[in-house]
């Protein structure tokens, strides 16, 4: 029998939307057996009973849960919700990485656990969940798919963060280094996802590693895992008459770049093609149309062989953690205890990791201590955010020097020339038919604005018409001006329309508003309420 506790665990909770709430609910929508779900954990445990269950988190892919026990354990559970996938792969992939690059225990220091890279149970060292159980189908006692984790050893850095002194942010930063140098001292012989030997399937091959790790340590991972096609849903949702087969893994980034292009052109007809044409009449019409999106997928096309770096360094599979956040980041006694949020983690190519980590982001003039003038402030604010730049500016330098002195090739990755453009091209390609055109169309004029800073000793094989650069400068300006709009309401609405419970009546008095004073001046923005 459901009680109004269990619906909860079921409906997302967390947040409100402004506009399409019931279809963003839909998406997050999971029902399981929660009664199951507490056997199972108790089990995997080594506990009688399970005598309390609460919801941690939820976003837009899985549902987190925190299980007490009675004999004092405490268990994470984590449910992928609809939006995530095929659950099946995910999961498979996710828990096989975290196995991949994990130490025996979370109960040794950092310092030991890097150096743990001699023992067989692990590759990589690097400290995260122990997952206790799991299962990719739906066919057990919780009927769903599931994580069983151990609890985080730490505090997620988030909390910490503004309280800690600038020397242990340094430590942590070292430790996120360290991390990132031990993810990128490993050669794979192919692009795509881990998974288990034991859960292979059609599409997966032997793991082929070489690099800085004992031989020990690479007779266990090429016993214990396979690489296999990306489980990302992104190379699942094709057209419904698609023939698209193409999920890896890939022998090189060339193969995985021509995969990207088939994919997206695999998700649109003909027939639908020529309809869009006709109806186009504005410039974001003609922009957004199927011909220009496949016009701009040849034009990929044909950069992208030069895309990555001649170095064959700087263009080998490795691993990388994309989101290293603070709340991904645990810590204790000013080091990392654990690193949490492996779903996404693949194998690719290393130019497609040029990003720093998000907990020392920072754009702005590199300033090194406070201003002369600081002391005489007297707006309290102003200083407080003063002070907040300055030591965002040191930690950003610190990351630099460091990764420059103890993983330079990252650094050079940093310091190729049009390194983010490169990365960020390839995501937006991999995205133009579901997404925007303008980011991809941008990055394209500025390979052809920059194709000499590449070095290819060939000319540009792409151009635009001047008809095709005004029309994105007129539409640019729109799109920027959007853009600009958002970033200022960050953390009170999201362009989606998510805001918070707490903030929900007051951005939507807010955004009614708005509305009513733009007129038709604000028909361009997607806010129907």
């Amino acid at each position: 029998m459901e009680t109004s506790e269990t619906e909860d665990f079921y409906r997302y909770t967390s947040g409100r939307w402004l506009w399409a709430e019931e279809e963003r609910f839909q998406e997050r929508y999971k029902s399981f057996n929660v009664a199951g779900l507490k056997r199972i954990a108790a089990k995997a445990s080594g506990a009688q009973s399970c005598v309390s269950i609460t919801k941690l988190a939820e976003g837009g892919y899985n549902k987190v849960f925190r299980l007490c026990m009675d004999n004092g354990s405490t268990v994470i559970a984590r449910i992928p919700i609809p939006n995530i996938g095929l659950a099946s792969k995910v999961i498979a992939s996710e828990v096989a990485t975290m196995d991949f690059v994990s130490s025996p225990s979370c109960c040794v220091s950092f310092e030991a656990k890097l150096k743990s890279i001699k023992q067989v149970q692990n590759v990589f060292g690097i400290p995260v969940p122990k997952v206790l159980a799991w299962d990719g189908e739906i066919s057990n006692s919780a009927e769903s798919e599931y994580i069983l984790m151990e609890e985080a050893r730490g505090t997620q850095s988030e909390e910490l963060w503004n309280g800690m002194d600038l020397n242990e942010k340094f430590k942590v930063v070292d430790d996120l280094i360290a991390i990132q140098q031990k993810l990128q001292s490993i050669t794979f012989s192919r692009c795509g996802n881990l998974y288990f030997k034991s859960d292979a399937f059609e599409g997966c091959s032997k793991v082929d590693i070489s690099g800085n790790l004992s031989h020990s340590a690479k007779t266990f991972a090429e016993d214990r895992f396979v690489i296999g096609p990306v489980a990302g849903k992104a190379f699942w949702e094709t057209g419904e008459a698609s023939v698209f087969t193409d999920r890896g893994p890939w022998p090189d980034a060339q193969t995985y770049l021509r995969a990207i292009s088939q994919k997206e052109r695999s998700r649109i007809s003909s027939t639908e093609t020529l309809a869009a044409n006709r109806a186009s009449r504005t410039d974001t019409e003609v922009l957004d149309s199927s011909q220009a999106r496949l016009s701009l997928l040849d034009k990929f096309d044909a950069v992208s062989p030069h895309l990555p770096p001649s170095d064959p360094s700087l263009n080998r599979a490795t691993l990388s953690h994309w989101d290293l956040r603070a709340p991904n980041i645990f810590v204790e006694d000013g080091r990392i205890t654990c690193l949490i949020d492996w779903q996404d983690t693949w194998i690719g190519p290393l130019f497609m990791q040029e990003r720093r980590p998000q907990l020392i982001e920072y754009y702005g003039d590199i300033m090194l201590r406070l201003p002369d003038y600081y002391e005489a402030m007297e707006d309290k604010d102003e200083k407080a955010k003063l002070t907040e730049k300055v030591e965002r500016s040191i930690l950003y330098w610190y990351y630099s020097r460091e990764t420059q002195a103890k993983n330079p090739q990252l650094q050079a990755l940093f310091d190729l020339p049009l390194a983010r453009t490169r990365r960020e091209m390839v995501l937006f390609a991999s995205e133009v038919w579901s997404g925007e055109t303008i980011p991809l169309r941008e990055c394209l004029y500025r390979v052809q604005r920059h194709w000499a800073e590449l070095d290819t000793g060939i000319p540009c094989p792409i151009s635009f018409t001047s008809k095709e650069i005004e029309a994105h400068d007129r539409v640019s300006v729109d799109w920027n001006s959007k853009a600009d709009f958002w970033s200022s309401l960050e953390g009170f609405v999201s362009r989606d329309g998510y805001t918070s419970i707490e903030h929900y009546e007051d951005a939507r008095k807010m955004f009614a508003e708005l509305k009513e004073e733009l007129g038709e001046a604000g028909s361009g923005f997607d806010w129907p309420i």
